[in-house]
């Protein structure tokens, strides 16, 4: 009885453990928790004029989440300040120097190091209608 009962102790807290994970990672409670300052390094108009494309260095100055830049694709008139999560087209671990081109209103070219020093989180291709093309930078860190 009392291997029963140890055994659906870990089951419970297993499962609340579970539970707090998905949590976490679905409404960002991370985020909450920890105090990020956003750098805007970079922004470009879509030549449409329709949306802008934006390059932002976030230090949370945390130890699980240190440096990361991000790329997010906004509606031209949505305030940088008013960026979500699913906004957020490319997302690296560290600064990283990102280079962006606009071909046309629906096409985005960017450019930047990927190495495998250099995490890569999030790297969408397709956004709104929106092809993004990543272009492979030459890297002194390879």
């Amino acid at each position: 009885m009392k291997k029963f009962n140890l055994i659906l102790i870990f089951i419970t807290i297993s499962i609340i453990t579970i539970i707090i994970l998905l949590i976490i990672q679905k409404f960002s409670i991370l985020d909450i928790l920890v105090d990020c300052e956003e750098e805007d390094v970079q922004e470009t108009q879509s030549p449409n004029g329709d949306f802008k494309a934006v390059v932002f260095v976030e230090n949370c100055n945390h130890a699980l989440i240190d440096f990361s830049t991000d790329v997010v694709i906004l509606p031209n008139d949505k305030d940088i300040s008013d960026w979500d999560d699913e906004d957020i087209i490319l997302k690296v671990k560290s600064w990283q120097e990102i280079n962006l081109k606009w071909i046309s209103g629906k096409e985005l070219h960017i450019e930047y190091d990927e190495t495998p020093k250099i995490y890569t989180y999030t790297k969408i291709e397709e956004f709104k209608g929106i092809e993004i093309t990543y272009i492979q930078r030459e890297s002194d860190y390879n």
